[in-house]
């Protein structure tokens, strides 16, 4: 049976919250609408916050959801400026003419899920499936593509504004807000958009950071800012690079953004964890069905995840977990394992079953038993990896008699020599570049500090600011056994300076 809750979305704002996001509308912003429209009203709380506020406004109340209806006309029998309307807001025409009046607000809190998870849940309250940031290759497969039907509901009612009195003021997850700032900002809108965040497990109950985004159409130019919606009016401005969103760099690293000369990779992606996530033990190796594994020893790999990577220095002894890789490259045909490792085709063919039932598109036409995240720079001796989740990043240097694999959670740089991999390693750790990161990751992300974020470091500009002895510095600050000589230093300066790696 669907979750329904789940499956809409479904988080009703409480009736103070929802007034509280008005005041701020009228008293902070001064902007007293001529219509209102609520896209996904719900239970109603927000067109009752909203007629309290904007008394002399009519609401325009729009819900899919049929077991509203009833209690909606109900509880606004009474308000002759509250219309109800039963309706798809991505399909409907009323709601876009009454936008295309002047001083539109269209408020409220629309659905807080994803396409994807509407999918698996088997639900038919889906939008036109297409790719509809025009992304592509594999990250339009492996989630890029993947948004929140919040997002696509936003962005449909910025896309009906026609005047330039209007206003959106929307509850939303944080990541989303954001990517709506970037499409306005790609697009060339001249919009004041403000993202005020807010506390959604005292709100909602839920673990997510989340806002109140503002998008404000009286604007001469484009504006995006953030804040807190304790006080609305404190906000600090935000730039788009083109790529993303950042804060305003302090002039001491302004120099270290630009992009990276060294290519961050992800870990190895399986989908298949109770059969490629193997344990070592005194006798041998067993996954996680608790079975004992025996195959042939060069395809087996240390394997490292997230909450095991933030050691500053990893050594293949020290790591307790393994994973068996069946192709160096992505689109390697895996049948030469039957000839060159049977013991290792053996436990595929056995576990065929659970490979088979991996859901994620990636694996479709792909060779059976196929990975993600493979490749020459895989087997790299030294690698500079960090997870892609903690709010703190922690840069560790990883080698061993084999290469040390990292899951799918995490990014790393590979290198062939030692010397390079520890000037990046201490590179990464210096506290001048911890602050650079920290300064253009949103800590609020589920996953701050991902490929996108990771790439945008100059490492000749931050080289050549941190310099030899601010590397040593961070070396001894960490404790570290080892230091930077003159011979490494210059080494890699060459290699930021001059190569694609």
């Amino acid at each position: 049976m669907i979750d329904n809750r789940r499956e809409m979305g479904d988080w009703q704002t409480p009736l103070e919250f929802a007034t509280l996001c008005c005041r701020i509308i009228s008293d902070t912003y001064g902007f007293m609408p001529a219509h209102i429209i609520e896209p996904t009203c719900g239970i109603g709380n927000f067109i009752e916050a909203a007629r309290n506020v904007f008394v002399d406004t009519p609401v325009l109340g729009i819900e899919i959801n049929e077991a509203y209806i009833d209690y909606l006309n109900q509880r606004f029998s009474e308000d002759d400026l509250v219309e109800i309307y039963q309706a798809n807001y991505l399909q409907e025409t009323r709601p876009m003419e009454t936008t295309a009046a002047h001083s539109t607000l269209v408020l409220g809190n629309p659905p807080w899920v994803t396409n994807s998870t509407l999918s698996s849940l088997g639900s038919g309250n889906l939008p036109e499936k297409r790719n509809f940031k025009g992304l592509r290759g594999i990250d339009a497969m492996t989630g890029e593509s993947n948004f929140d039907i919040c997002e696509w509901i936003i962005l449909h009612a910025l896309n009906t504004f026609s005047g330039d009195d209007d206003m959106l003021a929307m509850l939303c997850k944080t990541s989303v807000a954001r990517n709506v700032c970037i499409e306005l900002a790609k697009a060339g809108a001249k919009t004041a958009c403000t993202m005020l965040s807010f506390d959604s497990k005292k709100i909602f109950d839920i673990s997510a950071a989340a806002c109140l985004l503002i998008c404000d159409f009286r604007a001469e130019e484009l504006r995006i800012c953030q804040g807190d919606i304790a006080e609305p009016d404190v906000t600090t401005d935000l730039v788009f690079t083109g790529k993303g969103l950042r804060e305003v760099l302090p002039d001491e690293i302004a120099s270290f953004h630009g992009s990276s000369v060294l290519t961050w990779r992800q870990g190895v992606k399986h989908d298949c964890g109770r059969v490629m996530e193997l344990q070592r033990t005194s006798a041998g190796f067993i996954n996680k069905l608790g079975e004992s594994v025996c195959i042939e020893d060069d395809f087996i790999y240390p394997y490292v995840k997230s909450s095991k990577s933030r050691h500053l220095v990893i050594k293949d002894d020290d790591v307790t977990m393994a994973v068996p890789m069946t192709q160096h490259i992505i689109g390697e045909d895996t049948s030469h394992l039957e000839a060159d490792a049977p013991l290792f085709w053996q436990y595929l063919q056995k576990h065929s079953d659970l490979f088979d039932a991996r859901k994620s598109s990636i694996y479709r036409n792909a060779p059976r038993f196929a990975m993600f995240g493979v490749g020459d720079y895989s087997y790299a001796k030294y690698k500079v990896a960090v997870s892609g989740f903690y709010k703190e990043p922690v840069f560790a240097i990883a080698y061993g008699k084999k290469p040390i694999m990292f899951d799918d959670t995490c990014y790393f740089l590979p290198f062939n020599n030692v010397g390079d991999a520890r000037v990046c390693m201490l590179l990464l750790n210096s506290p001048s570049v911890k602050r650079y990161y920290s300064t253009i990751a949103f800590l609020d992300s589920k996953r701050p500090y991902s490929k996108k974020v990771l790439s945008q470091l100059d490492f000749a500009a931050a080289l050549n600011s941190v310099g030899i002895n601010g590397l040593n510095d961070t070396a001894e600050v960490l404790g570290l056994p080892f230091r930077i000589s003159n011979e490494e230093f210059q080494q890699f300066s060459v290699l930021v300076s001059t190569s694609l790696f």
